[in-house]
């Protein structure tokens, strides 16, 4: 009965074959797109070396404002420095060919193989790209399933105006909770340096449409909770017929709220190795005798996202587990042990131990992902 169930609850949920193909050209497009453009915007840089002063313009560390706090020397490009100490050796003759050493006349184009000397650049390049290009991708799949839900159990305008509101909530609260006064972001980095963009500002385009799609999983999620109330809170005396579609919808709220968290968790993980790649870039491009985008700020960020996941994931799946024991409650024992064992196995939830594992590794990928650069010294 169980497999019967879901073939029927799911029949109509079959995606054609467009809407596959609108898929994969969202994806390829976000990523080819934000790639061209991010290539487009790059801002070289030549070897270069200043001074620039830390300065107190409030007060709060001395009694007098403006005091000069530190001396900051940065270098531009640090990579390519030795070569400015190496070019009296090009004036320098070999002595079997009577040549320059150098070779006249052959010499590379420093644009032509920027990324040969920040390599770094293009890697976080491409992870943004990638970014991007897997948010549009999954939009309409999200957008699908929030639809499904809505349909399947009749969620008035109101439910679902909350869930999004709540989504809403969520997004300010990650932004506020990333904002620190005391920390330099990397985009104000990029500014104040004058390195790698020329409009470092512009990214905030694609890190909110980003962060859009992954709210909008999680308006899923919210909306599952507002589903759960639809359920009844017991199947005593309710026929086979009733049976079967109550076990469908039960099943398709917990399948469906473990691939909104797959969802959240595989945006999350590439935004935390997209601010890991972010940093190196930046630290490869400008010697700072100071970490002027620290390390711990990954840290941060996976550690503030798996409790995101783990924060509103949990509740749900405890309500949406306790929900189901609430209807098996009042059935008598002889009729679960009869007709009705196929809808008590699925109201009683019970996870292996491979999708405990599962829902575990999704839930902490964000803060173990933020360990990895430092684990392999990368």
């Amino acid at each position: 009965m169980k497999n019967i169930s879901s073939h029927e609850a799911n029949q109509h949920k079959i995606p054609s074959s467009l809407d596959i193909s609108v898929i994969i050209i969202l994806g390829i497009a976000g990523m080819m797109g934000t790639f061209q453009y991010l290539l487009s915007d790059l801002k070289i840089n030549g070897y270069k070396k200043e001074s620039w002063t830390v300065r107190d313009s409030t007060g709060r560390t001395g009694k007098e404002k403006n005091v000069l706090i530190d001396t900051l020397t940065i270098v531009y490009h640090p990579q390519i420095a030795t070569h400015h100490a190496d070019s009296k050796v090009s004036a320098v003759s070999d002595k079997k060919t009577k040549t320059p050493a150098t070779g006249v006349g052959k010499a590379f184009d420093f644009e032509s193989i920027y990324f040969a000397y920040n390599s770094v650049i293009l890697v976080w390049f491409a992870i943004f790209s990638v970014m991007l290009g897997c948010s549009l991708a999954l939009l309409p799949v999200i957008i699908s399933a929030i639809n499904n839900i809505v349909r399947e159990f009749k969620l008035p305008r109101r439910r679902q105006l909350l869930a999004f509101l709540l989504a809403i909530l969520v997004g300010i609260l990650i932004f506020y909770a990333q904002h620190i006064n005391y920390l330099l972001k990397p985009t104000q980095v990029l500014a104040k340096l004058g390195i790698v963009l020329g409009h470092p500002d512009y990214l905030y385009i694609f890190i909110i449409t980003s962060i859009s799609v992954a709210l909008i999983a999680i308006a899923g999620q919210l909306m599952i909770n507002q589903a759960i109330s639809t359920l009844p809170n017991t199947i005593l005396g309710l026929d086979v017929a009733a049976h079967n579609k109550i076990a469908a919808k039960f099943e398709l709220l917990r399948n469906q709220l473990g691939f909104f968290l797959l969802i959240d968790s595989v945006l999350i993980v590439l935004s935390v190795l997209n601010t890991d790649t972010y940093r190196r870039a930046i630290i490869s491009e400008v010697s700072v005798n100071m970490d002027i985008v620290p390390r711990n700020y990954g840290y941060i960020y996976g550690l503030l996202f798996t409790f995101l996941l783990a924060v509103i994931y949990m509740p749900i799946y405890y309500r949406l587990k306790r929900k189901g024991e609430m209807m098996l409650k009042e059935i008598p024992r002889g009729e679960l042990d009869g007709g009705g064992q196929d809808i008590a196995a699925v109201l009683n939830i019970k996870q292996t131990p491979i999708e405990s594992f599962k829902v575990a590794l999704s839930i902490l990928a964000p803060v173990l992902t933020s360990l990895v650069p430092g684990l392999l010294n990368i």
